[in-house]
């Protein structure tokens, strides 16, 4: 800049002002005006000098953990899951006692199922959603369903213009079950290998794992 407007007795005076000014800003806050701004909006945020006592993850990790069940949660649960908490995702565990993580799925997902699934005539709070498909599991599906198919009455005859914003539209999602009712299969939007580590896994492994 200085070379094309020939104004080389200002360089100096530039280099005290940025100086001055960056001594100053350092006096009074850390970090740069970025950081700052991630720290005024509550954006979660880890410094690259950040470090943590080696210890093992289990004495620092949460133990009270909001999950969803993978095949007895109903879509009532979810609801109230999805109006009290504001996390981004949920594990998927096998039950509540025994808790085995077996996927995660994501809240922007499940609130557009949530929202998709109670526009069918045949579902109410009690309607149970599938998650996951495990033979160690109860309630698990149907072999003929977990491998496609689907016990339902056939298709009612409704025209492309009448299926849109019409609560009875059939929905491959929804399944009438013998024994169980009137089910939702949610498997296809839960990742079934999540990232996770083992609870005697370092604190300092973990921060660079999730850094």
């Amino acid at each position: 800049m200085y070379e094309l407007t020939g104004a080389h007795n200002y360089i100096v005076p530039t280099m005290i002002v940025v100086l001055v000014a960056k001594a100053v800003g350092d006096y009074f806050m850390h970090g740069g005006i970025s950081e700052q701004l991630i720290l005024l909006n509550g954006i979660p945020f880890l410094d690259n000098e950040a470090t943590l006592p080696d210890i093992p993850v289990r004495l620092i990790m949460k133990r009270d953990l909001v999950t969803v069940t993978a095949n007895t949660s109903t879509l009532q649960d979810i609801e109230v899951l999805l109006r009290e908490m504001d996390y981004q995702g949920f594990p998927v565990v096998s039950t509540k006692d025994e808790m085995r993580l077996v996927g995660h799925i994501q809240r922007c997902d499940l609130t557009d199922l949530v929202e998709r699934i109670k526009r069918i005539d045949e579902v109410g709070p009690d309607t149970t959603l599938f998650l996951y498909n495990d033979s160690n599991l109860g309630g698990m599906f149907p072999l003929s369903v977990a491998r496609g198919d689907v016990f339902r009455p056939p298709t009612p005859d409704i025209s492309p213009t009448e299926s849109f914003g019409s609560p009875s539209v059939y929905d491959p999602l929804v399944t009438t079950l013998p024994a169980s009712g009137t089910v939702a299969d949610l498997r296809r939007w839960v990742d079934t290998n999540p990232i996770y580590v083992d609870y005697r896994t370092s604190a300092e492994t973990v921060l660079e794992i999730f850094r």
